[in-house]
């Protein structure tokens, strides 16, 4: 079933919103990319993207078969610690510190880049209460630069 409407919002935060600004009062104040993640999985333990990888099918009435996506993309765990580290980027550096390893960042950039394109690019996600899941195509063919997605609830 295709949903293309404004049914389904930009991000895990905002499709949890309400839920999520009832159990923590000072929502506003979670930049801390460890944090949050951590805040939201309690929510919706399902709430990150998972990859997949989209394969042809010969089942009825199927187009394609969901596969999970290699190793290739960046996870939770991943997301908090180059956060973390960018951080160093977005303060002051401390005089009397190490100092910043600029060429780190140089080498970090284009993995890290490549690892949020492949956990984007083709993923599903499951929203705070509903029992189905979303498949979202950052990109599809013949459609443009526009965001495709689908919802997909279980069948009775």
């Amino acid at each position: 079933m295709n949903r293309n409407s404004e049914q389904i919002p930009d991000s895990q935060v905002a499709a949890n919103r309400k839920q999520y600004s009832s159990a923590y009062a000072d929502f506003a104040k979670h930049w801390e990319a460890a944090k949050l993640v951590k805040n939201l999985q309690r929510i919706n333990p399902d709430f990150y993207p998972v990859p997949v990888v989209e394969a042809p099918t010969d089942k009825p009435l199927v187009a394609y078969d969901l596969r999970a996506r290699d190793h290739d993309y960046l996870t939770k765990n991943e997301l908090t610690e180059a956060h973390g580290r960018c951080g160093q980027l977005m303060h002051a550096a401390n005089p009397f510190g190490n100092p910043i390893d600029y060429a780190f960042y140089q080498r970090s950039f284009p993995v890290w880049m490549t690892k949020i394109v492949n956990l984007l690019g083709n993923h599903k996600v499951h929203l705070f209460g509903e029992d189905g899941f979303w498949l979202v195509h950052m990109q599809e063919a013949g459609k443009g630069q526009d965001v495709s997605w689908y919802g997909f609830e279980p069948l009775e």
